[in-house]
This record gives C-alpha cells, structure tokens and sequence, in this order.
C-alpha cells in the first residue's frame, strides 16, 4: 500500500495551503477536486454533479431520476479503478464511487489527500496520517474573503453554508461527525499555529510513522 496523508479542515483553516506545503515538502501530489473528475469519469456524469452531491446530500437524491438516462457507464477512469456498471447515481453509487476512488489512490500512490471524507473511508489504511485542522469562524471567515476576495458578508454566507453542508455529508454519507477529534490522529489549531508550523508538525508525525530504511 501507498503512503497517504488525509487532511480534513473547516473552510478557511488553510487546508490547500497546508496540504500543498506539505505535498512539496515530501514529494507527494496533492489531490483535491481529482477525486471529482476520476468519479465523474467513472459514473459518466459532470464533475459538478458529483462535487454538488457532495456539497449537499439531499441534491443527490433529487437527481436521480434526471440523471438515469444521460450516464455513459463505459467511461474510464484515469486511476484505473474497476467498479460495477451504474445504470444510476444514488447515494450508494456515490460512496461507492468516491470510496473506490480514495482506496484507489491510496493503494497506488503516495498522496495528500484533502478532504472528501478520506480519513473515514481510509480508516482501516495502516499507512494513512489523519490530520485536522480547524480555526475560529472570524478568521476562517477573514481568510476566505481575502483568498476569494469576497466582501465580509459574502465572505461569512460562504463559510457557514460550507460548515452546514459539510456537517450534512459527514453525518449523511459517512456517519459520523466531521470534528471529532477521536477520528483523527493529528488536530492542528491554525489560529495558534501558523501554516508552516503545522506542515513541520505533520511531516514530522508522517516520517514518525515512516521511517526511512
């Protein structure tokens, strides 16, 4: 098996950027919206269908009927993943999709992988560091303004809907809660710790766990 680490983060506590230093620091990809576009490959559907399922569960539901006849279920995917012909995405397909999609990658590449639930679905990787990083609302609020350069109120509509739809796939799709410390290894402050001390904490913990030869 690869070597993976997962990194779950509220939106705004700096998980591209953390996940992109940390992937240049070990010489691992980086892969975010991958995981959208190899699915989407796989079911024959738009990445945004995908991304939109998982942005909010209940959509998934309500596409299915409108979705049945357009999928192509001879798409390939990149990874080289096998999955049985879907005829249809329901919130099965979809875990199963996004499932493979991870386990694919972990089984085949060194990654960082953020988000889309991975720490969850790699739960039983014995290879995988689970990192999470979280900060206060003001400041994650702050921060995406500035990097999408958004207007405060924008800003704060962005975060919030992000918090509720995120909280609604974890506890939907994956059943469990996403700030649960007791489903990662690592939890990381990024108020209180800057984003190169957080890179230097979690390299350090992922060449803890593997050492070189």
């Amino acid at each position: 098996m690869a070597r993976v680490i997962s990194i779950t983060e509220a939106l705004g506590s700096g998980g591209p950027e953390i996940g992109r230093l940390t992937g240049d620091r070990l010489g691992m990809p980086l892969v975010d919206r991958e995981v959208f576009l190899w699915a989407a490959q796989e079911a024959g559907v738009s990445p945004e269908t995908i991304e939109e399922a998982e942005r909010a569960p209940s959509f998934l539901e309500s596409m299915i009927e409108r979705m049945g006849s357009y999928l192509d279920t001879d798409a390939a995917m990149d990874v080289g993943a096998t999955f049985p012909s879907l005829s249809v995405v329901t919130s099965d397909t979809y875990r199963q999709l996004i499932q493979g999609v991870i386990w694919n990658i972990a089984e085949t590449r060194d990654a960082v992988i953020l988000g889309h639930g991975s720490h969850v679905i790699l739960k039983d990787h014995p290879e995988v560091l689970r990192v999470y990083l979280s900060a206060p609302i003001t400041l994650r609020i702050s921060r995406i303004g500035e990097t999408m350069n958004l207007d405060a109120t924008v800003a704060e509509k962005r975060v919030r809907e992000n918090d509720v739809a995120r909280r609604n796939f974890f506890e939907e799709h994956l059943k469990v809660r996403r700030n649960e410390a007791q489903n990662y290894d690592l939890c990381l402050r990024t108020d209180r710790l800057s984003f190169e001390v957080c890179t230097d904490l979690i390299c350090n913990c992922f060449e803890a766990m593997h050492p070189a030869p």
